[in-house]
């Protein structure tokens, strides 16, 4: 009924099921350190000098790189530094203000919530920012279209 080796079969699928777990729980993290690579990777062009721009729509290009390429890398980046804070914070206000209400228990559940969403953030500003783009796709089939010589057919009157 089961093959010859059907126990090395389990192990092996057992592993590749464990470590692409793995590698879902470590994604936000991955994608935190692209967009650090990616905002390094920008510091030293001209990318946001609207006068190094050279297309047709230069204003239009500039509002792309900088929503697009700098702003979701920024709120992807600063997502941990300012949500651990915000976490932080929240938790000794909390444990000052509410601890008689809602108990430690209550507070420490709080707190790991947040640091929850915050791991999270990158994963959320990643999904913002690709729909985003994913949207823009048709505008820039549109340009695209639009750029194309004009095409002239002759049309002969046959008597």
């Amino acid at each position: 009924m089961f093959p010859n080796n059907f126990g090395k079969m389990f192990v092996d699928a057992l592993l590749h099921v464990l470590v692409t777990i793995g590698r879902v729980f470590i994604l936000p993290i991955k994608v935190w350190v692209k967009s650090t690579t990616n905002l390094v990777a920008q510091k030293g062009t001209d990318t946001f000098d609207i006068n190094a721009i050279q297309t047709r729509w230069p204003y239009f290009t500039w509002c792309k790189r900088w929503l697009i390429d700098f702003g979701f890398d920024a709120c992807i980046f600063l997502s941990y530094i300012v949500g651990v804070l915000v976490a932080v914070v929240s938790f000794f206000y909390n444990l000052f203000s509410y601890l008689e209400y809602a108990g430690f228990e209550g507070v420490l559940a709080e707190f790991i919530s947040m640091i929850f969403v915050v791991y999270l953030l990158p994963l959320i500003w990643a999904c913002v920012r690709d729909s985003i783009a994913f949207l823009l796709l048709p505008i820039n089939k549109f340009i695209d279209w639009l750029k194309k010589p004009a095409q002239y057919c002759e049309i002969k009157k046959t008597e």
